[in-house]
């Protein structure tokens, strides 16, 4: 038996969901599974100097990978497009139609509805368990359109009874799928993985950040990361805080400028807010280890309920401090004031008191830190996590 990820994203270096996939191959590799990784769409633009420098097939930390359409889009604009909507997505599922085996599996890790079709049918003729992983609450992202509903409807009420099996990430994702799934689908909740390789000592303190910081990671978008809440409430509590302390964003929306520059002038904080932009994997680690302290504020909605933000993990195992909110399965396993910072969602002075609080406690603030990292090793570690996946794949 071979199991295999088929995605449409970036790997071995990505975002959450290549270092999602990286710790489940981890575990299974220890647990004595086969895996490999299927990257389903040309990635990379050669003219804008866009490379992970890594050959197009190989091993990343003894896990196999192949980029199986090739790595790099074409220098034709009609032809890019082509390839992302149409032939990439048919052109894996040729190769999948070719190259699966009875027995194997194929875990789906990838949102394009008609890419799902395509490996469900060729599962069905080539007698393979198909496998769904679910982060998110299909398609409530943005705006809520008419197509945005209508692919939500396909997915929960079509795609969704075809699977042999789920991943769901949270609680409220399994009950999800277990209201829309076929009766004999099973589901194992798998929460966020990080491993703890690499979390060690990952930046010289003689020549990086010295000076205290808070950190975001990611998106920001409104509706899942709260940012302006962020912002006004750092604003206020600067009065109460070391003066030299900066609020620093990473991801591919922090650069200037963007939704948030005219919020940022009226707090009178440019001076203090620094937009790094997308940086390297190795950058967010010396970030994420360096920082004073992180917020993740979710607000109350469908998305933030249904979803574990995997930059939750990453920080709590940097032993950095987390402030978060009572929304969604972070509370499963923190608690405030002892591993964690959590308040509730919209709450800016919640926020800000506890902005405070980190900064004059100092004690508390590392005890904190040091309790997250614990929790962090326990409850999202690859290898053990692994196990389960393992055996819930071989009882398929």
């Amino acid at each position: 038996m071979n199991i295999y990820f088929y995605i449409l994203s970036p790997y071995p270096y990505g975002m959450a969901a290549s270092k999602r996939i990286e710790c489940y191959c981890k575990g299974l590799n220890t647990a004595g599974d086969k895996c490999s990784v299927v990257i389903c769409h040309k990635l990379y633009d050669r003219r804008a100097g866009d490379d992970d420098r890594l050959p197009s097939i190989g091993t990343f930390n003894g896990v196999d990978y192949s980029y199986i359409i090739g790595k790099y889009k074409a220098k034709n604009k009609l032809r890019r497009g082509l390839d992302y909507y149409f032939l990439d997505i048919f052109r894996s599922s040729i190769y999948a139609l070719k190259n699966l085996k009875r027995g194997d599996v194929v875990h789906c890790y990838f949102y394009n509805i008609f890419f799902h079709f395509l490996l469900i049918a060729v599962a069905r003729l080539k007698g393979v368990v198909i496998m769904r992983e679910v982060c998110e609450y299909p398609y409530v992202f943005g705006r809520q359109s008419i197509k945005n509903r209508l692919f939500r409807w396909i997915e929960l009420n079509i795609l969704f009874r075809a699977y042999d099996a789920f991943i769901p990430i949270s609680i409220s994702l399994v009950s999800l799928v277990n209201q829309y799934k076929k009766s004999e689908a099973k589901v194992l909740r798998i929460p966020i993985l990080v491993d703890a390789e690499g979390y060690g000592d990952v930046y010289d303190t003689n020549s990086f950040l010295l000076e205290p910081f808070i950190l975001h990671t990611g998106t920001m978008h409104e509706q899942k990361d709260g940012i302006s809440g962020i912002l006004r409430a750092f604003a206020s509590s600067l009065i109460e805080i070391p003066a030299d302390v900066n609020l620093i964003f990473t991801g591919p929306h922090a650069k200037r400028p963007n939704d948030y520059g005219k919020l940022i002038d009226q707090l009178g904080i440019n001076n203090r807010v620094i937009m790094k932009g997308h940086v390297s994997s190795l950058e967010i680690s010396q970030l994420q280890k360096a920082a004073t302290l992180t917020i993740i504020n979710k607000l109350d909605n469908i998305q933030n309920l249904n979803c574990f933000p995997t930059k939750l993990g990453e920080m709590l195992l940097s032993e950095t401090p987390v402030i978060t909110t009572t929304i969604g399965d972070a509370n499963l396993y923190l608690v405030d004031g002892e591993s964690a910072y959590i308040v509730e969602p919209c709450d800016e002075d919640g926020l800000k008191s506890k902005i405070i609080q980190a900064f004059k406690n100092k004690e508390e603030r590392f005890r904190i830190a040091k309790e997250g990292r614990k929790v962090a090793l326990r409850e999202f570690n690859p290898v053990v996590q692994g196990k389960k996946i393992s055996n819930f794949i071989h009882q398929l």
